[in-house]
């Protein structure tokens, strides 16, 4: 339900309890309590001004309504957008043999045994932590 309908609702039902609602600040605080949660947490701070009437709290509360909409809205399309990169760049989200396509990429070389000299140069390089620097045994 939006704001907008639950401002009229609550309007229409006030008028059956006004024992409940017989001043404003009674008034914005039973309104504040029938909203929703992610609502509710800045209506209820913003609730406690003394000035604080019905018609400003439900304007305060559409705008932030609003926001949270578009919030939403911008979320939803940067997932969407995701989703469109990631479905382009290789079909991550299917099996099969499309998202194998590139799988000769991903093969290891063959190589045979290493040569026993560069083994050997292995085997001589030293690290000196003083200066870091490679050196060989041999120098």
């Amino acid at each position: 339900m939006s704001v907008n309908e639950y401002c009229l609702k609550f309007v229409s039902l006030a008028k059956y309890a006004p024992e409940m609602v017989r001043d404003m600040g009674a008034r914005v605080r039973r309104f504040v309590l029938g909203l929703l949660d992610d609502l509710f947490a800045d209506a209820n701070i913003t609730a406690q001004n003394n000035d604080m009437t019905i018609t400003k709290m439900v304007y305060f509360v559409q705008g932030n309504e609003d926001r949270l909409k578009e919030e939403e809205r911008l979320r939803r399309e940067k997932e969407r957008e995701f989703s469109k990169r990631a479905k382009s760049t290789g079909n991550f989200n299917h099996g099969g043999s499309q998202a194998g396509g590139n799988r000769q990429f991903f093969k290891k070389l063959k190589l045979g045994p290493a040569p026993s000299s560069a083994s050997a140069l292995v085997h001589r390089l030293k690290f000196n932590k003083k200066n870091q620097n490679f050196r060989t045994t041999d120098s």
